[in-house]
């Protein structure tokens, strides 16, 4: 039985880590946005929740080079966002290809010379 109680704190002690991680991760997110922009990207990533994660990576890594010196406004994330999606290009391209059909209505179809 002490094998089992011993396997079940590791666990524990890995979920407490991530669960630190991810409190740090949204400090500092605070720090560098705004509350409108933070809101916005709640509200994304009720969608699209990997390009949210993605975005916030990215600030943070911005951050760490210091390359945000104030907080990140709803609009200049907005343009950032403009920016990562026209980066992305998701042009979905339909092409028909129409054979000739067996049923025209032309007279050369029926050798009227």
């Amino acid at each position: 039985m002490a094998g089992l109680v011993g396997g079940q704190g590791q666990p524990d002690k890995t979920s407490d880590a991530q669960r630190e991680q991810e409190e740090l991760r949204q400090q500092n997110l605070e720090r560098i946005l705004t509350k409108d922009a933070r809101q916005r990207l709640a509200s994304m990533a009720l969608v699209k929740e990997g390009q949210v994660r993605a975005v916030e990576d990215m600030l943070l890594r911005m951050a760490s080079a210091r390359r945000i010196v104030r907080p990140v406004t709803e609009e200049e994330l907005k343009s950032l966002l403009k920016e990562i999606s026209g980066n992305e290009s998701n042009d979905t391209k339909i092409v028909y290809n129409r054979k000739e059909s067996i049923d025209s209505d032309e007279d050369s179809d029926y050798n009227f010379d």
